[in-house]
C-alpha cells in the first residue's frame, strides 16, 4: 500500500470515528434530555395530584360544614318547639327557612363536586343530602301547620327532632369515616 492510500484510509477512519463519536454523543444527550423530561412530567403529575387531593379535601370539609349547619338548624328549631313551645314562633321558622334556603343549594353543589373527585364518597353524600332535604321539607310543613294553629309544637315536631339528631350523628360518623379513609380523587 502506498503512502497516499494509507493517508486516505487514515483520514477515512478518523472521519468515521469523529462522525460516530458525534452520533453517540448526540444519542446520549437525547437520552439525558428524555430522562429529564420524564422526571419533570412525574414531578408535575405528582404536584397536580397533590393539588387535586388538597382541593378535594377542602371541598369535603366545606360540604361537611354546610351539612353540619343544616342538621344543627334542624335540631335547634325542633328542639325549641319540643322543649320551649312558648318561644317557638314565626321568627324561628323564618330564620330556619333563610338558613336552609342558603345551605341546601351550596350542599348540592359541593356534593356534585365531590362526586366528580370520588364517586363513592359522592354517593354517600348524595344519600345523606337527600335525607336532609326530605326532613327539611317535613319540618317546614309541620312548622307551618304549627304556626297556622293546625297542630301543637310538641306533638308534631318532637319526632322530627329525633330524626334531625340521628342525621347529625350520621354526619359525625361520615366525618370520622372520611378522616380515617384516604379518598383519592379520580384522575
Amino acid at each position: 500500500m502506498d503512502q497516499a492510500t494509507a493517508v486516505v484510509i487514515g483520514a477515512s477512519v478518523g472521519a468515521i470515528a469523529a462522525i460516530c463519536g458525534q452520533w453517540i454523543q448526540a444519542w446520549r444527550q437525547s437520552r439525558i434530555e428524555a430522562a429529564k423530561l420524564t422526571l419533570e412530567r412525574a414531578k408535575l403529575n405528582h404536584s397536580q395530584a397533590a393539588s387535586l387531593h388538597s382541593e378535594m379535601r377542602a371541598t369535603l370539609q366545606n360540604a361537611i360544614q354546610r351539612l353540619a349547619s343544616a342538621t344543627h338548624s334542624m335540631c335547634w328549631l325542633t328542639w325549641i318547639a319540643k322543649e320551649s313551645p312558648k318561644r317557638f314562633g314565626e321568627a324561628q321558622l323564618q330564620r330556619y327557612d333563610e338558613e336552609m334556603h342558603v345551605l341546601l343549594p351550596e350542599i348540592i353543589g359541593l356534593q356534585a363536586r365531590i362526586s366528580s373527585y370520588v364517586p363513592e364518597l359522592g354517593t354517600k353524600l348524595l344519600e345523606l343530602t337527600a335525607r336532609i332535604e326530605d326532613l327539611d321539607e317535613r319540618i317546614a310543613r309541620t312548622a307551618i301547620a304549627v304556626i297556622d294553629g293546625v297542630s301543637q309544637p310538641v306533638e308534631s315536631l318532637s319526632p322530627l327532632h329525633r330524626e334531625a339528631v340521628v342525621l347529625h350523628e350520621q354526619l359525625a360518623h361520615l366525618c370520622h369515616e372520611t378522616s380515617m379513609k384516604n379518598y383519592v380523587p379520580a384522575a
